[in-house]
This record gives C-alpha cells, structure tokens and sequence, in this order.
C-alpha cells in the first residue's frame, strides 16, 4: 500500500513555508523541494475530501466511523485508510 497524504483547505488555496520561501501549493513545493515524491512521481494530492461535515464523532471502532466516509468519489483508489 501507498502512503499518500491529501492536502485541502476549506477556505481554498493553501500556501506552505519552507525556509525563507514560500510555496502557492503542493505541485510547486514538490517541484522546488522532492518532497512528497516516490520513484520521481508525486505521492499525494490536492482535493476536497467531501467529508459529510458536522461534529467530529469519536471513532471507537469501525462502527462509528461511518461520519468520515467521503461523500463522493475525490478520494476513490488513493488508498484511503480510515481505521
């Protein structure tokens, strides 16, 4: 399994500092930095993961984790591990 990391900001673009720089998103840290990079490929993602929204429940089990299944298909295939 992969380990990706997916990057969202509800209040729309996100910015990263590194140093003295700061970087508009991930494909430009990725670019100037490597990281979040495998085999020269980009690992991780920038999306709207569509969680259902609400309070955050406590997830004891997997019963309980049905809150943060994703409401759509953003997430599909990016070996997403809730548990």
């Amino acid at each position: 399994m992969n380990a990706f990391d997916e990057y969202f900001n509800t209040a729309g673009r996100w910015s990263l500092r590194g140093g003295d720089r700061v970087y508009s998103g991930l494909a430009e840290w990725r670019s100037a930095t490597g990281q979040e990079m495998t085999d020269g490929r980009g690992t991780d993602f920038e999306a709207d993961p569509c969680f259902r929204g609400g309070e955050a429940p406590v997830v004891r089990d997997e019963s309980h984790a049905a809150p943060l299944v994703p409401g759509c298909d953003t997430l599909t295939d990016k070996d997403l591990d809730l548990l």
